[in-house]
């Protein structure tokens, strides 16, 4: 598993909730790597971009 992966993968879905359950998913699968403080921050941020991304798509229609 690696943070290019998710980000990969997150970039597929358009749903909310779906995103959502999907992020939990890989925040499962993150924490069993053990990452380090930057990675967490990366993590985060992968996460948050891809909901802001559908959080606009929603909103424009």
């Amino acid at each position: 598993m690696t943070l290019p992966d998710m980000d990969k993968d997150l970039s597929a879905y358009t749903d909310f909730q779906k995103l959502s359950d999907r992020v939990v998913y890989w925040e499962r699968r993150f924490a069993l790597t053990n990452p380090d403080a930057e990675d967490e921050v990366r993590f985060k941020e992968i996460a948050a971009k891809h909901s802001t991304r559908v959080l606009s798509v929603m909103r424009a229609g």
